[in-house]
């Protein structure tokens, strides 16, 4: 017998939403945990006007169950609890103000717990819209997947196991890397970032440093992953929770890479029997293998990217709100705002932009993150540094050569000490990569005979982006790290690739030959230089 709806009154409507107004401020003031207290406050007024206007001028359509009721108080609590381990800050902001009012300092732990209870109604709200809205989606995702498709996602979930166990039981170095009993927070594999991240928890702190004006909502669109490993963490496992939460993590990253590339084959509309190769295509390049291992932001901004892209192909007469995600966890995905709605007239499509705009502003305050604006000229200073001032032309053509072949297979990395820590880095280039050109031409190729189709057109755009950011304005480039960049650019060169090889060859057979040797020239130097990495990790970054 199926379960019936509370009915709510009219008056029991407006009180809710009353309740829900007052408590969004809470929430804010949660996610915005590491700002002046004038900054936060601004927030919060923000935040409750936001809030006022959400839910008593647009009417709640308050559909739930007494089950689901359950279920939806579960999962607030829990996350409550997880973001309440990083609002000490403004805990104590608040008992600044009480000892400077009234001369009486509460408890940290006590405060806490009273703004996470006053948070909970709104958090509420949003757990079952999330429910609604995005739950749906995904479980139609999954019973929409073809059978190779499923058999790709259970053969990279148990290959995600067995790796990740392995190069976390073994070394420190791909998650958190541990040096003379000091957390290293930069720059042990390559430029990544991965000390830093599970330091200050960057999944589910949303105000965390890295969590900055480049990826301004990172921690916001980064939560139910960051939230799903807790849990995980807490419950099934009885083990070290910091050892179990990176091992979640990171299978967790193998999986969003793995749907990824789902999405671009369902996109490309690749025939069922080919699928298999395309599969085995990403799955063996390097930039593939090494953000498999490597936690870093760019797979979740990667994950939100393709995501907004297949969501406007799939139905492109709605606005695209997925573009938020896409935008929120790396700044340079604006440049997909074309992608927000189709374009049936320019009126139109500049209201709906401007929809879209309104709805990110919203997320923006109420996540916390109003204060990145003040404080964003500081942040822009300092990332400046960031840009190829001190590099010729030349020295970024090197690089650039270098980045795109390491797409496919792997630079040489070596031992490199920095301030007496030691890390895995890429040598100084000198010259041209042979291998990088005709790959880059290769692609070049795929698109001329590819140019009908539209994610094609789409790729070559993605690649020619990748062209203006790393080598014409030089991003990343004055610290030799254009590897930590390659995942968010490598779909679009490898869906080049694909679609030339399926456009030459017109026998199965050579198609399958072509592709199967691609993927083993790969492998060998991939799987060699990996080795190489994973002894440097054991020796210098080995779990004791």
């Amino acid at each position: 017998m199926k379960e019936k709806y509370i009915n709510f009154t009219v008056k029991q409507r407006r009180l809710i939403a009353i309740i829900l107004s007052l408590s969004c401020p809470f929430l804010t003031l949660i996610f915005c945990n590491r700002y002046k207290s004038t900054h936060v406050l601004l927030s919060l007024i923000l935040s409750f006007i936001i809030a006022l206007y959400i839910f008593i001028k647009k009417t709640i359509n308050l559909k739930i169950t007494k089950k689901r009721f359950i279920l939806i108080s579960f999962i607030s609590i829990y996350i409550i609890k997880v973001l309440s381990g990083y609002n000490n800050h403004n805990m104590d902001l608040i008992n600044m103000v009480f000892d400077k009012l009234l001369h009486f300092k509460i408890k940290t732990i006590f405060l806490s717990f009273v703004v996470g209870l006053c948070a909970l109604p709104v958090t509420m709200y949003f757990v079952s819209v999330f429910l609604d809205k995005i739950g749906s989606k995904v479980l139609s995702f999954i019973k929409s997947l073809s059978k190779t498709e499923k058999r790709y996602l259970i053969i990279v979930f148990i290959i995600s196991i067995i790796i990740s166990f392995a190069s976390i039981y073994f070394t420190t170095a791909f998650s958190k890397p541990v040096y003379d009993g000091n957390i290293v927070n930069y720059d042990v594999i390559y430029t990544s970032d991965s000390g830093a991240l599970l330091k200050g928890n960057t999944y589910v702190n949303a105000s965390f440093v890295e969590n900055d004006i480049r990826q301004p909502l990172f921690g916001i669109f980064a939560l139910p992953f960051g939230v799903i490993a807790h849990f995980v963490s807490n419950v099934l496992f009885l083990v070290d929770f910091n050892f179990s939460y990176e091992l979640i993590m990171t299978i967790i990253q193998y999986m969003l890479v793995a749907i990824t590339t789902i999405m671009l084959g369902q996109l490309l509309k690749i025939k069922e029997e080919n699928k298999k190769y395309f599969y085995l295509l990403f799955m063996c390049s390097y930039t593939y293998l090494l953000f498999s291992l490597v936690l870093e932001q760019y797979v979740i901004g990667l994950f939100y990217l393709i995501l907004a892209i297949y969501m406007h192909y799939k139905n492109p007469e709605k606005i695209n709100y997925s573009y938020i995600g896409a935008v929120g966890t790396l700044i340079t995905s604006g440049i997909i705002f074309p992608l927000i709605t189709k374009i049936k007239n320019l009126k139109q499509w500049v209201k709906d932009v401007f929809k879209c705009f309104l709805a990110f502003c919203g997320v923006f305050i109420i996540g916390g993150q109003l204060p990145q604006i003040i404080t964003g000229p500081e942040m822009l200073k300092y990332l400046l540094g960031n840009f190829a001032h001190k590099l010729t032309f030349m020295d970024k053509v090197y690089q650039f050569t270098h980045f795109i072949k390491g797409i496919f297979i792997a630079n040489p990395g070596h031992l490199k000490v920095l301030k007496h820590i030691p890390g895995y880095q890429l040598y100084s280039y000198n010259s041209i990569n042979i291998i990088g050109v005709a790959i880059l031409v290769l692609c070049i190729v795929g698109f001329v005979i590819n140019h009908k189709n539209k994610i094609a057109r789409l790729s070559a755009l993605w690649v020619l982006f990748s062209v203006i950011l790393l080598l014409i304005v030089g991003w990343g480039t004055v610290e030799n790290g254009l590897v930590l960049y390659s995942l968010y650019f490598a779909w679009a060169y490898l869906i080049l690739y694909y679609l030339l090889i399926e456009k030459l060859c017109l026998n199965k057979t050579l198609f399958k030959i072509i592709i199967i040797c691609s993927c083993l020239i790969m492998l060998i130097f991939n799987i060699s230089e990996l080795i190489n990495m994973f002894k440097f990790a054991i020796e210098y970054y080995g779990v004791i």
